[in-house]
């Protein structure tokens, strides 16, 4: 064995050893967090596998299908529950296997510790569902591995990086079985229902924990995202490399070049042709360079043959995976397709690195091509350039058009050369017709705004350039500011790429400004943040390899636009930037514009939009997007003179509400239909910013206000009280001083009020209410006076007004006002015989209840409940959970809690469905608490306490609720002598002197007397 092959044995030897360590130390560090019996179901899996000859993925199917028949589970239905996390996870477990190369087999452990998730989960449905989706969600982030199937490179960093990915992802599967070991309910004995108690304690608990847990399971994917992306770049790298490896071994040495070229020359200067025709190529092949192939039809030399007007761009940074897209498709190395014309095509946005990503191809992998050309194509006098620029190069212009654009296609045609042709900034196909190859061997790469290229019929691959991700822009701007050796601030530059929705150009202009002003980061997010749109940033020039700025990239593409799809993208920029619904542009409209009563005029204007790039259409979903940097600049448009706002503004109002769910006449809650509010909720609240931006510049009409308020119903029953907040306030803003809305301004009135009581703001509340009931007065009187019958919605509206200041009232702690206008209501109530509004009389009935309540009339309080509880609450759940846990809260201060626990686990039953995670919901679970306090099971109480703080600060919950939950926290925490009950007293009882806004209770806070009581005088009883 010589000393060369002595070396190569020891190199591979040591990376054997070195591999083996990796991957043992990986696996040993999974099977450490696993319990023995864990330990001996995958060691049984594995063994399993190896007896039945069968794949893992295989086994681990039969399996769940065996336990599905095992527990009355339908097979079907689990897997079909768990196929996407199957199908996501096969590429995974096979290049796990390919990257230890043979040390262990980690897609073993892999389905082996799937298979346990499976078996403490499989119990309840839901609950396996839940769990194998959280997994699916950490499997989409990941690598996509079908690409490393054909081959996997040897690199120490890139199996590192495998490792770690693989260490993150057992990690989470191997915590879930954890979790679902502690709290085991899936395969054991059934929870006993008829046992309400237990139901509760046992069932909605633990799912309710459940979904803390997930919550913090899904911390995991920034993690694996960042892993997934370091996978990639490794990848990218190791394979760049290993092509390199490949190129050069097939490449011939200089002097083998040198002397075949010196051959050549001398049998071309033997010919008796002077000028070898163009129709024959007569390939001559080189001695010892049989792989290089060189066409007779030119007689330059081969380096040339290149034409890429730019030198390559040194602030180039990232998309790796697009250039390696770009190089699969047209790499003519390798190659397993038959020798054609291969065809790709960049699209996407203006400026966002479509020309950059074709440079850096071009130069990067020029060596692969013995010709590379390039033609700007956005005017025809710049393409007719560029092709006379070829046919400079091939020695074939002979000063007629025409003429040598046909003698330049057939080079394309005949040569046997490798050649890349590159379009940039093609908008269609007519720019390029009459320099498009008729056929050959060679590569096209075409840059383009317009979408429709990928529709050509001999198109390769079509690749939309995407914004870069906030991590990625980040990263862009890192690498520019290294390269001057600034200072890099990370969360500054992640806000600012969010700023710019992650547009390259943009991104690049903005550190070109902060080079010449001498800004920081955070000084220039400042500076584009106060100066109204940032205008003057953008028009700093950042080179010569794209002449446009962010200012006038947009204002070229507009100019573009028909005038339809001018007005359209308008429309559209009044909208939030994301998911835009398409049915807001169609269905009868009485408005001037034609383009959204006929269908293909809408879509005419739509292609038009997308031929540039400017929105993007998802035709499964019907709706648009656009990006944030093309809003700004379409709301600046709509400022400009001979832009019609006030059309503009009026159509979008009329859309949505037409559209939008309505509120009822009647209180009834818009439960029913929160998933079409909720895609529809941030198309109000964008329209709502901007209108109000331009309050001078159009006239708003009434129409607004009522969608402003149907828009804050749907946020205070979510209960996202701030936003609600801000649109009662702009609604309010808009309806005062308007006489003839009297009824309008009634109706702003109670939702303003109610989304204040809730905050604690008794005092502004009460104010309103009253105004609410003096316009409803107003209204009868004003009937009266015009001999107009009193029908029994006018009545409604009085009766609500009574209602809601006595609920008002019962919160100031002024009984005797809450008593008398509850009966106003009731009186109002009991007189209308409709059975489809006696849940209002049960309400009211309710409400009273609670005041008896408070003034300890346990008797007349006890009866009104039952009383309402008789009423229908057919069609609304959450009016009878309000019922029930007032109810509840009733006997808890009778010192009944035993059955006040029964009538709140029934409220906390209809809140956890129809609300989820909401401060309700969180404040069922408090009072649930309250009842295990008094019954002497402080570690239950404990359990729901945190429960409902966790809930309540993820709900956007009132200070005084969260402070209420934590002070009785603290006093069950001092009884089982927790250290930290303390610190958690003194926290609570701070927030509580904050909230008691108008002093009422000071001189409790100080002498810390009676504080629960006052705690549950500050919640709000409405």
């Amino acid at each position: 064995m010589t000393d060369i092959k002595k070396d190569l044995a020891r190199a591979t030897l040591s990376t054997q050893l070195r591999r083996e360590k990796l991957w043992t130390q990986a696996e040993k560090s999974v099977f450490e967090t696993l319990k023995p019996k864990e330990l001996t179901k995958l060691q049984q899996f594995i063994t399993d596998a190896g007896v039945k000859t069968t794949g893992f993925s295989s086994l681990f199917e039969e399996y769940v299908k065996g336990f599905g028949n095992k527990k009355g589970k339908s097979p079907n239905k689990l897997l079909n529950a768990i196929s996407k996390t199957m199908k996501l996870l096969e590429p995974f477990a096979t290049v796990l296997d390919m990257a230890a190369f043979g040390t262990v087999v980690p897609s073993a452990s892999l389905w082996a510790v799937l298979k346990i998730v499976a078996e403490v989960t499989g119990g309840h449905s839901d609950v396996f569902e839940a769990a194998f989706g959280m997994l699916e969600t950490l499997l989409t982030v990941m690598p996509t591995f079908e690409l490393y199937l054909d081959s996997f490179p040897e690199d120490q960093h890139l199996e590192r990086s495998m490792v770690e990915l693989y260490q993150e992802f057992m990690s989470v599967a191997v915590k879930t079985i954890r979790y679902f070991e502690k709290h085991y309910f899936g395969s054991t004995t059934p929870l006993n229902i008829k046992n309400v108690s237990e139901w509760f304690s046992k069932g909605i608990l633990l799912r309710l924990g459940w979904n803390r847990r997930r919550k913090d399971l899904q911390a995991s994917i920034p993690r694996i995202e960042k892993l997934a992306a370091a996978v990639d770049q490794r990848f990218l790298v190791a394979s760049k490399h290993k092509q390199n490896e490949h190129i050069n071994a097939q490449i011939v040495t200089q002097q083998e070049l040198k002397e075949g070229q010196e051959k050549i020359k001398e049998l071309l200067a033997s010919s008796s042709s002077p000028s070898p025709s163009l129709n024959h190529s007569n390939t001559i092949t080189a001695a010892g360079c049989s792989h290089v192939r060189i066409s007779k039809s030119s007689t330059c030399q081969l380096q040339n043959l290149h034409n890429i007007p730019y030198s390559r761009n040194p602030q180039f940074h990232g998309r790796e995976d697009i250039i390696y897209k770009i190089h699969k498709s047209l790499s003519p190395e390798g190659s397993s397709r038959p020798a054609k014309m291969k065809f790709v095509t960049l699209y996407g946005l203006a400026g966002i690195g479509k020309t950059q990503i074709a440079l850096e191809y071009a130069h990067r992998h020029r060596e692969l091509y013995q010709a590379c050309f390039w033609i700007t194509t956005d005017t025809p006098e710049k393409a007719s350039q560029g092709l006379c620029e070829i046919a400079r190069k091939l020695n074939i212009n002979d000063g007629d058009l025409s003429s040598t654009q046909s003698r330049v296609k057939e080079w394309f045609s005949a040569t046997d050369v490798d050649w890349l042709l590159i379009f940039d900034n093609t908008v269609n196909v007519e720019d390029v017709s009459d320099y498009w190859p008729s056929g050959g061997k060679g590569s096209i790469l075409l840059t383009s705004q317009n979408r429709n290229w990928i529709a050509h019929d001999e198109i390769d691959d079509a690749i939309r350039v995407n914004t870069l991700s906030d991590r990625d822009g980040a990263d862009f701007i890192e690498h520019l500011l290294s390269k001057k050796k600034l200072t890099f601030e990370k969360e500054a530059a992640i806000e600012l790429v969010s700023e710019v929705g992650g547009h390259p150009l943009a991104i690049r202009q903005m550190v070109a400004y902060l080079l010449t002003a001498n800004l920081t980061l955070s000084n220039l997010l400042n500076l584009y943040r106060e100066s109204a749109m940032g205008e003057h940033i953008w028009d700093t020039h950042i080179g010569n390899t794209y002449r446009f700025t962010v200012a006038t990239v947009w204002k070229v593409q507009f100019d573009r636009l028909d005038e339809n799809a001018r007005y359209l993208l308008g429309v559209i920029a009044l909208m939030n930037p994301e998911a835009i619904p398409e049915k807001l542009f169609s269905g009868a409209s009485s408005h001037r514009f034609a383009i959204f009563k006929s269908p293909s005029k809408y879509h005419a204007a739509v292609d038009n939009l997308q031929k540039y790039s400017l929105i993007t259409r998802d035709g499964i979903e019907e709706t648009l997007s656009i990006h944030r940097l093309v809003r700004k600049r379409a709301l600046l448009y709509l400022n400009s003179e001979g832009c019609d706002l006030q059309s503009t503004v009026d159509y979008a109002i009329s859309a949505l509400r037409r559209v939008y769910p309505q509120r009822s006449p009647l209180p009834k809650p818009l439960t029913h239909k929160w998933p079409e509010c909720g895609r529809l909720i941030s198309h109000i609240a964008s329209l709502m910013d901007e209108i109000m931006e331009r309050r001078d510049k159009v006239q708003i009409p009434n129409v607004m206000t009522d969608l402003l308020l149907d828009g804050a119903l749907y946020l205070w029953e979510r209960g996202l009280l701030a936003q609600g907040r801000k649109m009662t306030t702009c609604a309010m803003d808009i309806c005062e001083g308007r006489a003839d809305q009297k009824q309008l301004l009634a109706d702003v009135y109670d939702y303003h009020a109610g989304i204040l009581s809730h905050s604690g703001e008794h005092a502004e509340t009460c104010k309103l209410f009253s105004e609410q009931v003096a316009l409803a007065k107003d209204h009868l009187k004003s009937l009266d006076r015009q001999n107009l019958p009193v029908t029994i919605m006018d009545e409604v509206r009085l009766a609500n007004a009574y209602n809601n200041l006595a609920c008002a009232y019962l919160a100031r702690r002024e009984y005797s006002q809450a008593i008398i206008h509850h009966n106003l209501s009731i009186a109002l109530k009991e007189r209308w015989p409709m059975r489809q509004v006696s849940f209002l009389l049960g309400q009211s009935y309710a409400n009273l209840a609670n005041v008896y309540g408070q003034i300890e009339e346990w008797k007349n309080s006890e009866e009104l409940f039952n009383k309402a509880l008789t009423m229908d609450h057919v069609g609304f759940p959450l009016k009878e959970a309000s019922t029930l846990h007032n109810f509840g809260c009733m006997r808890v201060a009778r010192e009944l809690p035993g059955r006040a626990l029964h009538v709140l686990t029934k409220a906390l039953d209809l809140r956890n469905r129809i609300l989820g995670e909401h401060y309700e919901t969180a404040n069922t679970v408090h009072m649930i608490s309250t009842c295990y306090r008094k019954i002497g099971d402080n570690k239950k109480a404990i359990g729901y306490l945190r429960e409902a703080i966790r809930m309540m600060e993820n709900s956007q919950a009132n200070e005084i609720l969260i402070a209420r939950s934590k002070y009785s926290l603290s006093l069950v925490l001092a009884a089982e002598d927790i250290n930290s009950a303390s610190d958690l007293k003194q926290e609570a009882i701070g927030c509580g002197m904050k909230e008691d806004r108008e002093q009422e209770f000071s001189e409790y806070w100080l002498s810390e007397d009676n504080l629960e009581q006052v705690f549950d005088a500050l919640v709000a009883y409405i």
